[in-house]
């Protein structure tokens, strides 16, 4: 359980950055952590990034226990 929650937070903390960096690429046209976005697209974007990464990390772990037994079953 612990792993799963750092894996939530660090990939939440990377995901987060990721969509600023694009924010202001797309705002600007330059790579700069300058401009937040309004309040209400902040939410919807922080919002989204969780689910994203509640997803990418229930993936990770059903794959990663999946190809566990696989092993366990070949040796």
């Amino acid at each position: 359980m612990m792993t799963a929650l750092i894996q939530i937070s660090v990939t939440c903390f990377f995901f987060f950055l990721e969509a600023l960096l694009h924010y202001n690429i797309g705002k600007s046209g330059q790579v700069t952590l300058s401009e937040w976005p309004p309040p209400h697209d902040l939410m919807l974007l922080s919002v989204s990034i969780v689910i994203c990464s509640l997803l990418s990390t229930f993936s990770s772990n059903v794959i990663g226990s999946y190809l566990g037994e696989e092993k366990t079953k070949k040796d």
